[in-house]
């Protein structure tokens, strides 16, 4: 599956792809019916510039993207890790999860999580490309 993404997005994506790294499922080759992600942001649990921005950010990827409908949740920096590891361990973890720097080595050591160019592949054209699933 292909589908043009803003850098912006991909940074979200990259940090966000860190916290579920085992958790992956098989994405279908296209979008042919609306779908729903769920996305555990920090931002989103504050009040000012970093919502708003992160609000935005939301806004134009559904623009971009009319197929796909994203809840935004708010979650506390610091609580962060525990929710992911909770909701994976309740067999609903959050398809997208914004964690902090402190978290990511966790992430990496104990939920498998990979690096979003392992993952991925960045065309130059500016597509992304999921890499298949080892």
């Amino acid at each position: 599956m292909t589908f043009p993404l803003s850098r912006r997005a991909l940074l979200a994506l990259g940090i966000a792809t860190m916290a579920t790294g085992p958790v992956w499922a098989q994405m279908a080759d296209e979008i042919i019916e609306p779908v729903e992600i769920s996305f555990y942001n920090y931002n989103l649990a504050t009040a000012g510039v970093g919502h708003d921005a992160t609000v935005q950010l939301i806004e134009e990827f559904m623009a971009a993207n009319p197929m796909i409908k994203v809840e935004g949740v708010g979650v506390n920096a610091f609580d962060m890790g525990t929710r992911v590891q909770t909701d994976i361990a309740a067999r609903r973890p959050p398809d997208v999860a914004q964690v902090i720097f402190s978290d990511l080595a966790y992430a990496g050591q104990q939920l498998g999580a990979v690096p979003i160019d392992q993952a991925y592949l960045l065309h130059p054209d500016g597509i992304l490309q999921r890499r298949p699933l080892s």
